[in-house]
Protein backbone atom coordinates (compact mmCIF):
# COMPACT_ATOMS: atom_id res chain seq x y z
CA UNK A 1 0.00 0.00 0.00
CA UNK A 2 1.49 3.39 -0.97
CA UNK A 3 1.70 6.24 1.54
CA UNK A 4 -0.58 8.32 -0.69
CA UNK A 5 -3.20 5.59 -0.67
CA UNK A 6 -2.89 5.21 3.10
CA UNK A 7 -3.28 8.93 3.71
CA UNK A 8 -6.30 9.11 1.42
CA UNK A 9 -7.84 6.14 3.22
CA UNK A 10 -7.64 7.82 6.60
CA UNK A 11 -8.87 11.07 5.09
CA UNK A 12 -11.98 9.16 4.08
CA UNK A 13 -12.33 7.83 7.63
CA UNK A 14 -12.00 11.41 8.92
CA UNK A 15 -15.02 12.67 6.96
CA UNK A 16 -17.41 12.47 9.90
CA UNK A 17 -20.19 15.05 10.16
CA UNK A 18 -21.25 16.53 13.50
CA UNK A 19 -24.47 14.52 13.52
CA UNK A 20 -22.43 11.32 13.16
CA UNK A 21 -20.71 12.07 16.46
CA UNK A 22 -23.89 11.66 18.49
CA UNK A 23 -24.90 8.68 20.54
CA UNK A 24 -23.45 6.13 22.92
CA UNK A 25 -20.77 3.59 22.17
CA UNK A 26 -23.50 1.02 21.54
CA UNK A 27 -25.40 3.20 19.06
CA UNK A 28 -25.75 2.02 15.47
CA UNK A 29 -23.56 4.93 14.29
CA UNK A 30 -20.76 4.09 16.73
CA UNK A 31 -20.92 0.40 15.86
CA UNK A 32 -20.86 1.18 12.14
CA UNK A 33 -17.87 3.48 12.53
CA UNK A 34 -15.99 0.88 14.55
CA UNK A 35 -16.79 -1.78 11.96
CA UNK A 36 -15.51 0.51 9.20
CA UNK A 37 -12.26 1.05 11.09
CA UNK A 38 -11.55 -2.55 12.04
CA UNK A 39 -12.49 -3.93 8.64
CA UNK A 40 -10.11 -1.61 6.76
CA UNK A 41 -6.83 -3.26 5.77
CA UNK A 42 -4.24 -0.79 7.05
CA UNK A 43 -1.03 -0.60 9.07
CA UNK A 44 0.80 -1.16 12.43
CA UNK A 45 3.40 0.37 14.74
CA UNK A 46 5.45 -0.23 17.82
CA UNK A 47 4.00 1.05 21.06
CA UNK A 48 3.64 0.17 24.71
CA UNK A 49 0.19 -0.53 26.07
CA UNK A 50 0.70 1.73 29.05
CA UNK A 51 1.81 4.70 27.04
CA UNK A 52 0.23 8.03 28.02
CA UNK A 53 0.52 10.99 25.66
CA UNK A 54 -0.48 14.41 27.02
CA UNK A 55 -1.20 16.92 24.26
CA UNK A 56 -3.07 20.14 25.09
CA UNK A 57 -4.81 18.60 28.11
CA UNK A 58 -5.70 15.45 26.16
CA UNK A 59 -4.82 12.07 27.67
CA UNK A 60 -4.68 9.15 25.23
CA UNK A 61 -6.06 5.88 26.57
CA UNK A 62 -7.29 3.41 23.89
CA UNK A 63 -10.12 1.34 22.27
CA UNK A 64 -11.33 -1.17 19.61
CA UNK A 65 -13.47 -4.29 19.33
CA UNK A 66 -12.81 -7.99 19.85
CA UNK A 67 -15.59 -10.56 19.46
CA UNK A 68 -15.40 -12.98 22.40
CA UNK A 69 -17.14 -16.22 21.43
CA UNK A 70 -17.10 -18.27 24.66
CA UNK A 71 -15.96 -18.01 28.26
CA UNK A 72 -14.97 -20.72 30.70
CA UNK A 73 -16.94 -21.14 33.92
CA UNK A 74 -15.51 -20.53 37.34
CA UNK A 75 -12.46 -18.52 38.40
CA UNK A 76 -10.35 -21.49 39.49
CA UNK A 77 -11.13 -23.52 36.36
CA UNK A 78 -10.43 -20.53 34.12
CA UNK A 79 -7.11 -19.84 35.83
CA UNK A 80 -5.95 -23.46 35.59
CA UNK A 81 -7.05 -23.68 31.96
CA UNK A 82 -5.19 -20.46 31.12
CA UNK A 83 -1.98 -21.80 32.65
CA UNK A 84 -2.24 -25.04 30.67
CA UNK A 85 -2.87 -23.20 27.40
CA UNK A 86 -0.05 -20.72 28.00
CA UNK A 87 2.45 -23.48 28.79
CA UNK A 88 1.53 -25.24 25.56
CA UNK A 89 1.87 -21.96 23.65
CA UNK A 90 5.32 -21.50 25.20
CA UNK A 91 6.33 -24.84 23.68
CA UNK A 92 5.00 -23.72 20.29
CA UNK A 93 6.89 -20.41 20.55
CA UNK A 94 10.14 -22.22 21.29
CA UNK A 95 9.76 -24.30 18.11
CA UNK A 96 9.34 -21.29 15.80
CA UNK A 97 12.19 -20.25 13.47
CA UNK A 98 14.31 -17.35 14.75
CA UNK A 99 13.97 -13.91 13.26
CA UNK A 100 17.26 -13.13 11.51
CA UNK A 101 18.09 -9.64 10.24
CA UNK A 102 20.87 -9.13 7.73
CA UNK A 103 22.77 -5.86 7.15
CA UNK A 104 20.35 -3.07 6.22
CA UNK A 105 17.25 -5.15 7.03
CA UNK A 106 14.30 -4.18 9.24
CA UNK A 107 11.43 -5.86 11.02
CA UNK A 108 8.24 -4.33 9.63
CA UNK A 109 5.00 -4.47 11.64
CA UNK A 110 1.57 -3.29 10.55
CA UNK A 111 -1.37 -2.72 12.93
CA UNK A 112 -4.45 -0.63 13.62
CA UNK A 113 -6.20 0.52 16.76
CA UNK A 114 -8.87 2.81 18.13
CA UNK A 115 -8.08 4.96 21.18
CA UNK A 116 -10.27 6.64 23.75
CA UNK A 117 -9.22 10.30 23.95
CA UNK A 118 -10.18 11.92 27.26
CA UNK A 119 -10.04 15.72 27.08
CA UNK A 120 -10.26 18.18 29.98
CA UNK A 121 -11.44 21.63 28.87
CA UNK A 122 -13.80 24.35 30.03
CA UNK A 123 -14.15 22.86 33.51
CA UNK A 124 -15.41 19.54 32.19
CA UNK A 125 -14.13 16.43 30.44
CA UNK A 126 -15.31 14.28 27.55
CA UNK A 127 -14.20 11.12 25.76
CA UNK A 128 -14.10 10.14 22.08
CA UNK A 129 -12.86 7.21 20.03
CA UNK A 130 -9.88 7.96 17.79
CA UNK A 131 -8.74 5.55 15.02
CA UNK A 132 -5.07 5.03 14.20
CA UNK A 133 -3.31 3.27 11.34
CA UNK A 134 0.31 2.51 12.15
CA UNK A 135 3.50 1.01 10.73
CA UNK A 136 6.95 0.54 12.24
CA UNK A 137 10.35 -0.45 10.86
CA UNK A 138 13.11 -1.50 13.32
CA UNK A 139 16.61 -2.84 12.71
CA UNK A 140 18.75 -4.88 15.07
CA UNK A 141 20.17 -1.71 16.65
CA UNK A 142 16.69 -0.39 17.50
CA UNK A 143 16.75 2.28 14.80
CA UNK A 144 14.09 2.81 12.17
CA UNK A 145 10.92 4.66 11.33
CA UNK A 146 7.37 5.04 12.64
CA UNK A 147 4.48 6.05 10.37
CA UNK A 148 1.17 6.90 12.04
CA UNK A 149 -2.10 8.07 10.52
CA UNK A 150 -4.77 9.41 12.86
CA UNK A 151 -8.44 9.48 11.89
CA UNK A 152 -11.33 11.67 13.06
CA UNK A 153 -12.56 10.90 16.62
CA UNK A 154 -16.20 10.06 17.44
CA UNK A 155 -17.83 10.54 20.85
CA UNK A 156 -18.39 7.59 23.16
CA UNK A 157 -21.65 8.83 24.75
CA UNK A 158 -24.16 11.64 24.26
CA UNK A 159 -22.91 13.17 27.51
CA UNK A 160 -19.42 13.39 26.01
CA UNK A 161 -20.74 15.21 22.96
CA UNK A 162 -22.77 17.62 25.10
CA UNK A 163 -19.72 18.37 27.26
CA UNK A 164 -17.64 19.01 24.11
CA UNK A 165 -20.24 21.50 22.85
CA UNK A 166 -20.42 23.21 26.25
CA UNK A 167 -16.61 23.56 26.23
CA UNK A 168 -16.77 25.43 22.92
CA UNK A 169 -16.12 22.49 20.56
CA UNK A 170 -12.32 22.39 21.07
CA UNK A 171 -10.16 20.34 18.74
CA UNK A 172 -9.75 16.87 20.24
CA UNK A 173 -6.87 15.65 18.11
CA UNK A 174 -5.15 16.32 14.81
CA UNK A 175 -6.13 13.86 12.06
CA UNK A 176 -3.51 13.10 9.42
CA UNK A 177 -0.20 11.34 8.82
CA UNK A 178 2.95 11.70 10.90
CA UNK A 179 6.46 10.22 10.57
CA UNK A 180 9.11 9.78 13.28
CA UNK A 181 12.68 8.62 13.01
CA UNK A 182 13.48 6.03 15.69
CA UNK A 183 16.88 5.74 17.34
CA UNK A 184 18.03 3.25 19.98
CA UNK A 185 14.62 1.77 20.79
CA UNK A 186 14.86 -0.65 23.77
CA UNK A 187 15.49 -4.27 22.85
CA UNK A 188 13.74 -7.16 24.56
CA UNK A 189 15.85 -8.06 27.60
CA UNK A 190 14.05 -11.12 28.94
CA UNK A 191 15.89 -14.24 30.20
CA UNK A 192 15.05 -17.40 28.27
CA UNK A 193 14.64 -19.40 31.49
CA UNK A 194 10.99 -18.98 32.61
CA UNK A 195 11.80 -18.84 36.33
CA UNK A 196 14.44 -16.18 35.80
CA UNK A 197 12.12 -14.25 33.47
CA UNK A 198 9.36 -14.37 36.10
CA UNK A 199 11.75 -13.17 38.80
CA UNK A 200 12.95 -10.31 36.60
CA UNK A 201 9.47 -9.05 35.77
CA UNK A 202 8.43 -9.39 39.41
CA UNK A 203 11.43 -7.31 40.47
CA UNK A 204 10.70 -4.67 37.82
CA UNK A 205 7.09 -4.31 39.01
CA UNK A 206 7.64 -4.44 42.79
CA UNK A 207 6.85 -0.73 43.14
CA UNK A 208 3.28 -1.28 41.92
CA UNK A 209 2.24 -2.96 45.16
CA UNK A 210 -1.19 -4.56 44.93
CA UNK A 211 -1.22 -3.98 41.16
CA UNK A 212 2.08 -5.85 40.65
CA UNK A 213 0.65 -8.92 38.94
CA UNK A 214 -1.49 -6.92 36.51
CA UNK A 215 1.60 -4.86 35.63
CA UNK A 216 3.54 -8.09 35.02
CA UNK A 217 0.77 -9.19 32.64
CA UNK A 218 1.06 -5.82 30.87
CA UNK A 219 4.83 -6.28 30.47
CA UNK A 220 4.28 -9.70 28.90
CA UNK A 221 2.21 -8.04 26.18
CA UNK A 222 4.71 -5.20 25.83
CA UNK A 223 7.51 -7.66 25.08
CA UNK A 224 5.46 -9.83 22.70
CA UNK A 225 4.23 -7.08 20.39
CA UNK A 226 6.25 -5.59 17.55
CA UNK A 227 9.63 -6.69 18.90
CA UNK A 228 12.62 -8.77 17.85
CA UNK A 229 12.21 -11.21 20.74
CA UNK A 230 13.76 -14.61 20.04
CA UNK A 231 11.62 -17.78 20.04
CA UNK A 232 13.16 -18.69 23.41
CA UNK A 233 12.27 -15.28 24.86
CA UNK A 234 8.72 -15.52 23.54
CA UNK A 235 8.44 -18.96 25.10
CA UNK A 236 9.62 -17.57 28.43
CA UNK A 237 7.05 -14.77 28.26
CA UNK A 238 4.17 -17.19 27.71
CA UNK A 239 5.51 -19.34 30.54
CA UNK A 240 5.61 -16.25 32.78
CA UNK A 241 1.99 -15.46 31.92
CA UNK A 242 1.09 -19.01 32.95
CA UNK A 243 2.60 -18.36 36.40
CA UNK A 244 1.00 -14.96 37.08
CA UNK A 245 -1.84 -15.32 39.64
CA UNK A 246 -5.21 -14.17 38.32
CA UNK A 247 -4.72 -14.78 34.59
CA UNK A 248 -7.85 -16.46 33.23
CA UNK A 249 -8.81 -18.26 30.05
CA UNK A 250 -11.44 -16.37 28.06
CA UNK A 251 -11.59 -18.94 25.28
CA UNK A 252 -11.79 -18.97 21.47
CA UNK A 253 -12.18 -15.52 19.92
CA UNK A 254 -12.38 -13.82 16.57
CA UNK A 255 -10.09 -10.79 16.36
CA UNK A 256 -10.99 -7.54 14.50
CA UNK A 257 -9.26 -8.87 11.38
CA UNK A 258 -11.51 -11.93 11.37
CA UNK A 259 -8.80 -14.36 12.48
CA UNK A 260 -9.53 -17.10 15.01
CA UNK A 261 -7.46 -17.10 18.16
CA UNK A 262 -7.56 -17.79 21.88
CA UNK A 263 -7.75 -15.12 24.58
CA UNK A 264 -6.46 -14.89 28.14
CA UNK A 265 -7.35 -12.02 30.43
CA UNK A 266 -6.62 -10.44 33.78
CA UNK A 267 -8.66 -7.93 35.77
CA UNK A 268 -6.88 -4.82 37.01
CA UNK A 269 -8.91 -4.13 40.14
CA UNK A 270 -7.07 -0.89 40.89
CA UNK A 271 -8.27 0.63 37.60
CA UNK A 272 -11.43 -1.48 37.15
CA UNK A 273 -10.19 -2.67 33.76
CA UNK A 274 -9.97 -6.10 32.16
CA UNK A 275 -6.83 -6.67 30.06
CA UNK A 276 -7.01 -9.28 27.30
CA UNK A 277 -4.37 -10.82 25.04
CA UNK A 278 -5.42 -12.74 21.91
CA UNK A 279 -2.93 -15.05 20.23
CA UNK A 280 -2.72 -17.86 17.72
CA UNK A 281 -2.00 -21.06 19.70
CA UNK A 282 -0.68 -22.76 16.55
CA UNK A 283 2.08 -20.17 16.00
CA UNK A 284 2.26 -18.23 19.33
CA UNK A 285 1.79 -14.99 17.36
CA UNK A 286 0.12 -12.14 19.27
CA UNK A 287 -2.94 -11.20 17.23
CA UNK A 288 -4.65 -8.51 19.27
CA UNK A 289 -5.12 -7.01 22.71
CA UNK A 290 -7.62 -4.82 24.49
CA UNK A 291 -8.67 -3.22 27.76
CA UNK A 292 -12.36 -3.04 28.70
CA UNK A 293 -13.79 -0.88 31.48
CA UNK A 294 -15.38 -2.86 34.32
CA UNK A 295 -18.16 -1.62 36.61
CA UNK A 296 -16.64 1.06 38.83
CA UNK A 297 -14.29 2.53 36.23
CA UNK A 298 -14.15 6.30 36.73
CA UNK A 299 -13.60 7.52 33.16
CA UNK A 300 -15.79 5.24 31.03
CA UNK A 301 -19.09 3.34 31.17
CA UNK A 302 -18.72 -0.38 31.96
CA UNK A 303 -18.04 -2.35 28.79
CA UNK A 304 -16.23 0.48 26.99
CA UNK A 305 -13.15 -0.79 25.15
CA UNK A 306 -10.60 1.76 26.31
CA UNK A 307 -7.50 0.32 24.68
CA UNK A 308 -7.10 -2.16 21.87
CA UNK A 309 -5.01 -3.02 18.86
CA UNK A 310 -4.88 -5.67 16.16
CA UNK A 311 -1.50 -6.76 14.74
CA UNK A 312 -1.89 -7.54 11.07
CA UNK A 313 1.49 -8.27 9.58
CA UNK A 314 5.14 -8.79 10.49
CA UNK A 315 7.86 -9.26 7.88
CA UNK A 316 11.54 -8.67 7.13
CA UNK A 317 12.20 -5.87 4.63
CA UNK A 318 15.32 -4.28 3.12
CA UNK A 319 14.73 -0.62 4.02
CA UNK A 320 12.76 1.62 6.40
CA UNK A 321 10.55 2.62 3.46
CA UNK A 322 9.77 -0.82 2.07
CA UNK A 323 6.50 -2.65 2.66
CA UNK A 324 6.08 -6.39 2.07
Amino acid sequence: MSETTLTELVADLAEVRDDQLRGAAESSVARALLREIVQTDVVSVSRRRRRVHVVAATVIAGAAALAILIRTRGHETATASAATLLRRTAEVARSQPPLTLGPGQYVYTRSRDVSAVVTAAGGTSFAALEPHLREIWLNSAGNGRLHTVTGQPTFITERDRAAWIAAGRPQISTPGAHDDELHGMPRVDIPTDPDRAYAQLKSETARFGAAQYTEMFTLVGDNLRETTATPEQRAALYAVAAMIPGVELVGPTIDPAGRPGVAVAMDDEARDVRQTLVFDPATSRLLAEQEIALPGASEFPAGTRIESAVYLETATVDSARQRP
